[in-house]
């Protein structure tokens, strides 16, 4: 048994030098370079995006809520962007048997009219938030010929991508 033990331990030692660090030697005057490396990553970044919303001031402006992007950590030459796209053309539908009745109306990011398919936020730059208050109004009342609910989805895109030029 103490032989076979002896033969564990002497194994086990002649392993640990084989793993020793190697390092350049130098028999000459002159210069040697160490190269440094680390990795960060994965990218990392988070985005909150409002929920579903009732719009109770058919007159008035609405808020749906703040849009916010926080790129902590993006591969060299990236950027983060949030779009939003109206599945209506920014219309509220209410589909009656024969007909389909809208009602108009305008998303806004910070009091600026939003475009379909339109970037709300572009992070380039690590550590990096960017809040954008949502809000809807200018709602065009005069089409509304169904009692029923008029409805719009907004689909929010997410995209890490290199940047625009």
């Amino acid at each position: 048994m103490k032989k076979i033990l002896s033969c564990v331990m002497a194994l086990s030692i002649a392993a640990c030098a084989a793993m020793s660090a190697s390092a350049a030697t130098v028999s000459e005057p002159g210069t040697n370079n160490v190269n440094l490396k680390t990795s960060m990553g994965p990218a990392n970044y988070t985005v909150e995006i409002p929920s579903d919303v009732t719009i109770e001031d058919k007159e008035g402006t609405t808020t749906v809520g703040n849009l916010t992007a926080t790129a902590t950590l993006l591969d060299h030459g990236n950027e983060l962007t949030v779009s939003v796209a109206s599945q209506n053309e920014f219309n509220l539908n209410c589909a009656s048997p024969s007909d389909t009745h809208q009602i108009s109306y305008e998303l806004k990011s910070n009091g600026t009219k939003v475009n379909n398919n339109g970037t709300l936020i572009t992070c380039n730059d690590v550590t990096t938030t960017d809040t954008k208050e949502l809000t809807i109004d200018s709602l065009d009342l005069s089409n509304a010929k169904c009692a029923g609910d008029y409805t719009d989805v907004l689909t929010f895109t997410v995209a890490v991508a290199p940047k625009s030029a």
